[in-house]
């Protein structure tokens, strides 16, 4: 695909100026995910200030992240995100958390989460994910 340079419009008035285009979400969360395996800063520019771009910056100052924002770039320091449970009140509230999962494992060798729609909580462990079918890490969680 090619890059997207100028736009033609075709039709009854000129466009004229910029737009800036701001960062997916689709893009964002993975990447927030992945700073989590970063002992340091990782830097998001572009991000979308949404909803889900929010509560996924909760659960990373939950683990122990500092984070803070700079117009639409986030700040996300994972020196100490060491911590290694997601409460409840965070899945329930959005369902992608669990992308969180691997990372907190490859990190920490545990995972705590809450369910989504159950009570309970399952912990996940390297010998728990390997009993239960899949191999660790980077394998699928099968339950």
């Amino acid at each position: 695909m090619k890059n997207l340079t100028e736009i033609h419009v075709v039709g009854g008035k000129s466009l004229a100026g910029n737009i800036s285009i701001q960062g997916s979400k689709n893009a964002a969360l993975p990447m927030m995910a992945a700073a989590l395996m970063h002992r340091g800063l990782s830097i998001l520019k572009g991000c979308p200030k949404i909803s889900d771009v929010f509560c996924m910056e909760e659960i990373l100052e939950n683990l122990g992240a500092v984070t803070w924002w700079e117009n639409h770039d986030l700040y996300l320091d994972c020196t100490n995100a060491d911590k290694t449970e997601i409460p409840g009140e965070f899945t329930r509230r959005m369902r992608s958390s669990v992308i969180l999962l691997s990372a907190i494992l490859a990190r920490n060798h545990s995972c705590r989460m809450g369910l989504r729609h159950r009570k309970k909580t399952y912990r996940y462990s390297p010998d728990g994910i390997k009993e239960a079918g899949s191999r660790y890490p980077g394998g699928k969680i099968r339950t």
